[in-house]
């Protein structure tokens, strides 16, 4: 769980704190089933806090929530999400916030903007050409990702060219049946290397509509 915490840090005790979720659109995250709608249309529009007792000072109180970022946005996509924390017992729609929190920029479950890179190895079973292995997976932050939790239908493609040639030697796809503890596993027959070249490795990762590329560079030796 890619929690994140809300917090009113001083406020006076005994409230009824609240916090809601909004995107650029005005709409509201509804806690129910991990959706932003019309607020109007959502049934659990709002988190409750919990409160902590003077930590500024008697009569004032501290009110914490924690969200699970992967039910706001576990894709690519970067989403602005607004906070906003609200004082009644009675939430409604016309509440005003007691504090508006900055705008965050959620992405792949954290707050965001992510560091992204699809990761890659290559093996050349044979330098005469008659098999190389790849591995492709994707990064965020320099952490390897769960890639079909994000989305069951990910795929990964690699683009291979030789040094100084504008035309590519061949381009191996992979689907999330070649997926072996989150990384994409293939192999090329015959790829047809030329010994003692370098070789460019565009390796791309599509999730979500999203492509990230990374771009490595292998000498194959004969």
């Amino acid at each position: 769980m890619a929690t994140h915490n809300l917090v009113v840090p001083k406020y006076a005790a005994s409230a009824n704190i609240y916090f809601r979720l909004w995107d650029a659109s005005g709409n509201v995250f509804d806690f129910n089933d991990t959706t932003f709608k019309a607020i109007g249309s959502a049934t659990t529009p709002q988190v409750a806090a919990t409160e902590r007792a003077a930590p500024g000072g008697t009569g004032y109180s501290a009110y914490v929530a924690t969200v699970d970022l992967s039910t706001v946005n576990k894709t690519g996509t970067e989403m602005m999400v607004l906070f906003h924390a609200y004082d009644n017992g009675t939430p409604a729609a016309t509440d005003v916030p007691i504090l508006e929190g900055d705008s965050q920029i959620v992405q792949f479950s954290q707050i965001g903007p992510c560091e992204v890179r699809v990761g890659f190895e290559a093996n050349v079973k044979s330098t005469a050409g008659s098999f190389v292995q790849f591995a492709t997976w994707l990064e965020v932050n320099g952490v390897k990702v769960n890639i079909d939790d994000i989305d069951a239908a990910a795929t990964s493609s690699i683009v291979v060219r030789k040094h100084e040639e504008a035309s590519n030697k061949f381009t191996t796809n992979f689907t999330v049946a070649d997926l072996k503890n989150d990384v994409f596993e293939g192999e090329e027959a015959s790829p047809n290397f030329d010994n003692d070249r370098q070789h460019q490795f565009e390796a791309s990762i599509t999730e979500n509509s999203n492509t990230w590329t990374t771009h490595h560079r292998l000498p194959v030796l004969g």
